[in-house]
């Protein structure tokens, strides 16, 4: 009788509250309270593909139109960078996995403007088309390619301190904000002091709105491993270029996701990335 009525109450849910249903039951059937312990897992225990339930997206017809993937700023001034000079690149990529590391200890030396050309271009930039399809540095999943990149320059030949956005399509630096900004970066960093040597601060973000377009509950996974193979590039390419590294993620989110004015409902920010001299 109430495996029934179990049944006519399932034929009557929409699939959100099916999905909600049916990991409710797989959580409880395995003993598991997540929710009460640890939100991380209670989100990859929401998004996972599972044999108790079918993993539910968004229907075409439901998600509308693509947003964009590239993100330009309107009514900014842009410099335009030299194109990117792969001779500065010396190291073979063998040698730039085994040495690099986390490096802290910046000399605050100004950055060629070539050099951060090269970092952004190799870090994020588009390296190909397919057809109409812009294609990236990094691997991106559906090649929907969330990361966007900002640039706190402290030090860096030929423009002057501030905070700019890299327009991938045009290779550009879009001028956000001019001024110094090494203090307000580090009060921001939990007082990471060692952030107002580095000659440039690249700050990465991710516009969740273009991998959830397709990947629905999976899609913040998604966008943190495009973010995370992001990042790695600018280790690999910093470190190929004899320059030091250092990812932060201790940050108190709102003020920097409120330095870069953004719209947090679409873009928000995810790691810091500095980039420096190490003598």
């Amino acid at each position: 009788m109430y495996k029934e009525q179990l049944n006519e109450y399932i034929k009557k849910l929409n699939e959100e509250e099916a999905r909600d249903l049916f990991m409710l039951i797989e959580l409880i059937t395995q003993g598991k309270k997540v929710w009460e312990k640890d939100p991380g897992l209670t989100y990859h225990q929401y998004s996972k593909h599972s044999r108790f339930r079918i993993f539910m997206s968004p229907r075409r017809a439901e998600r509308g139109p693509l947003p964009p993937l590239i993100k330009k700023y309107k009514n900014v001034r842009n410099i335009k960078l030299p194109d990117p000079n792969l001779s500065l690149v010396s190291n073979p990529i063998g040698n730039s996995i085994i040495k690099r590391r986390s490096f802290r200890d910046f000399k605050p030396r100004a950055m060629p403007i070539d050099v951060l050309s090269t970092l952004l271009h190799l870090a994020v930039g588009i390296t190909a088309w397919d057809d109409h399809w812009p294609l990236r540095a990094y691997p991106s999943a559906g090649a929907l390619q969330p990361v966007e990149i900002y640039i706190i320059a402290n030090y860096v030949n030929a423009i002057n301190m501030g905070l700019y956005h890299y327009n991938v399509l045009d290779h550009s630096l879009e001028i956000l904000k001019e001024g110094d900004f090494r203090k307000t970066i580090v009060d921001i960093a939990l007082d990471q002091d060692f952030l107002y040597n580095a000659s440039v601060i690249l700050i990465l973000s991710i516009v969740y709105a273009r991998t959830l377009w397709k990947y629905g509950d999976r899609a913040y996974r998604y966008a943190l491993l495009d973010t995370g193979a992001s990042m790695e590039n600018i280790y690999l390419v910093a470190t190929a270029m004899n320059l030091g590294a250092c990812a932060i993620g201790a940050y108190y989110d709102d003020d920097l996701n409120n330095l870069l004015e953004l719209d947090t409902n679409t873009e928000i920010t995810q790691v810091m990335v500095a980039v420096g001299y190490k003598e």
